[in-house]
């Protein structure tokens, strides 16, 4: 109140930690001890998060690594949605934009004899194709065991779980290979049966020239392999 009896506005004031103003006479000093928001911020922060995650296509999981909720099942319903998004991604990229760049690339080797292929697969120098980055999931055994079954009933392939893991099933034929016929030139096990490794199965006899590169057979004769065009990205 003032000198003349009316009453006056509050004073406000600044104030910072350990730094009080000079009072003046009639006023006295009560303790300020703000606790919001202490008990409702974990709340509200993972609330706020997992609307950002949202935005961007993704789990409340992959963007802040937060496990302390999670469990299997809410993690695999979190990540199928994400993964078929990135998936989304990767295809438009693949298609608009590394598509494109290999045609050039492919083109401009050719014109300038940096690039050598043989011209009996001439119609298959763009028949290449782009390998996104993909994962494994929480538990790999129980899929395992759901892909053996579809590919037992011929609802999946091999070559396409090896592309959703993101490998080329002919690579890893070749790689298999490869170790049963160092296994069995060293004399080593490597079926963890305790039996002499099996020999490799021979491969398929070269085609005659200009009839493709004798990889393949069937329909598919005479296309250069995936990894022939790995070099180049797809």
């Amino acid at each position: 109140q003032s000198e003349d009896g009316k009453e006056s506005a509050p004073r406000r004031m600044k104030i910072a930690p350990g730094v009080v103003e000079e009072l003046i006479p009639g006023q006295g000093f009560e303790g300020f001890d703000p606790t919001h928001p202490n008990t409702a911020f974990d709340p509200f922060l993972k609330t706020m998060l997992r609307g950002v995650a949202r935005g961007f296509g993704m789990s409340y999981l992959t963007l802040t690594g937060d496990v302390g909720e999670a469990n299997y099942s809410s993690m695999r319903a979190g990540l199928l949605p994400e993964r078929d998004h990135w998936r989304v991604l990767q295809n438009v990229v693949s298609s608009r934009v590394h598509r494109w760049i290999y045609r050039d690339f492919v083109d401009m080797g050719l014109l300038t004899r940096a690039l050598r292929l043989p011209s009996s697969v001439s119609e298959d120098y763009y028949a290449a194709e782009w390998r996104g980055r993909r994962w494994q999931w929480v538990d790999p055994s129980n899929d395992l065991e759901a892909f053996e079954r579809e590919v037992a009933l011929g609802l999946n392939s091999r070559q396409r779980g090896a592309s959703d893991r993101g490998n080329d099933y002919e690579t890893i034929i070749d790689e298999t290979a490869d170790d049963l016929d160092y296994a069995e030139k060293a004399k080593v096990d490597v079926t963890g049966l305790g039996k002499k490794a099996p020999a490799p199965t021979p491969g398929p006899p070269p085609q005659e020239p200009g009839k493709g590169n004798g990889n393949r057979k069937g329909p598919k004769a005479g296309r250069l392999t995936s990894s022939q065009f790995a070099l180049f990205g797809g």
